[in-house]
């Protein structure tokens, strides 16, 4: 039976009840003076009739008073949100026409695994925060697209839905090494970030192997649905995360109550997941951010800090976020502004 948009209430604006709860436990065992283990556990009910459990634990054994390692385990779960299950419009408030999900959703579902060290090396003033890990999500919920077919109004492509779809694995190594002096007043802190992202489809769209539906496309000169997605997983999921990052942070104390800091932050190609395959990712940013600042001591003991700030110092050339071509060319520029603190 073909049915009409009129079938569909618009979302938008229609009210929901919703008792959504949680439920969290923690215990925390000295297993012997150097090692501890922490385990906990959550409940959640996100209202929408999905229940979860998120167990976690995490070992850590000290060699020494200033060297630590860990081993942590976790789980956890991102339920859909009101407009991925309950969506319902044919305009352009989520870029096209949608109907509700054909399958219903479930949880996302996150496994995290990670080895990390801390070490304090104290007679330098230097400490050490490293860790290697692998996040494993699945069920991603995506678009699944032209699931409407074949309720297409003429000429028209088939709405879009949302589905649980695509699984992920983000594998990675961050450290932060930071030197401190002037009792702590000074430092120098620099962090590196390499991520790996591997994608692939945990589950089909709907209609991947309706061949009716794949017909349609390529008469209208469309990609097919496997055709889309072949590009579709790649070039978003697998760029949504730089392969390269990190940042330099300096904070010097100054005499007559002045500070100074300077951060460098660099950045390679990323992708915004909700943007089409064909729009473009934003540029690798190297950006240099200033603030020089005074305190003031007035009444008593009581505090004011003014202080100026420059963002982007260089006018470094990189993108801003953006769901077109046409927002994502537009360029941050140099930003600067004046703020006052007071304490009372």
């Amino acid at each position: 039976m073909r049915r009409d948009y009129a079938d569909y209430p618009l979302y938008l604006g229609q009210p929901f009840t919703l008792h959504p709860w949680q439920a969290f436990a923690h215990d925390e065992w000295h297993i012997t003076q150097a090692s501890v283990l922490n385990i906990g556990s959550m409940l959640d009910d996100d209202g929408m009739g999905n229940r979860s459990n998120s167990p976690r634990a995490a070992f850590n054994y000290h060699i020494t008073h200033q060297h630590t390692l860990r081993i942590g385990i976790s789980t956890a779960t991102r339920s859909p949100s009101m407009g991925e299950a309950n969506v319902n419009a044919q305009n352009t408030v989520l870029g096209g026409a949608y109907i509700p999900p054909i399958t219903p959703l479930t949880p996302e579902k996150v496994l995290s695994k990670e080895i990390g060290y801390l070490g304090e090396f104290r007679s330098i003033g230097v400490t050490v925060d490293s860790r290697v890990y692998i996040d494993q999500v699945r069920d991603i919920i995506s678009w699944d697209k032209f699931a409407g077919f074949p309720l297409g109004l003429p000429n028209n492509l088939p709405p879009d839905s949302f589905k649980n779809l695509v699984s992920t694995d983000y594998t990675g190594f961050e450290t932060t090494v930071k030197y401190s002096w002037d009792e702590g007043h000074s430092f120098l802190s620099s962090n590196y970030a390499y991520q790996n992202v591997d994608s692939s489809l945990g589950s089909y769209p709907t209609l991947y192997f309706n061949s009716a539906a794949n017909s349609l496309l390529t008469s209208m000169s469309y990609p097919t649905i496997p055709q889309l997605y072949g590009q579709y997983v790649p070039n978003l999921y697998n760029q949504s995360a730089p392969r390269h990052s990190g940042s330099f942070l300096l904070s010097q104390r100054l005499p007559e109550n002045w500070q100074f800091s300077a951060g460098l932050y660099l950045r390679e190609n990323v992708r915004v997941l909700n943007v089409a395959p064909d729009i473009s990712p934003e540029y690798a940013m190297t950006r240099v951010d200033l603030r020089i600042a005074k305190t003031l001591k007035y009444d008593s003991g009581h505090t004011a800090v003014l202080a100026f700030v420059v963002q982007n110092a260089t006018q470094n050339q990189y993108t801003k976020y953006g769901t077109t071509n046409e927002v994502a060319n537009v360029l941050y520029s140099r930003r600067s502004w004046l703020t006052g603190t007071f304490n009372f």
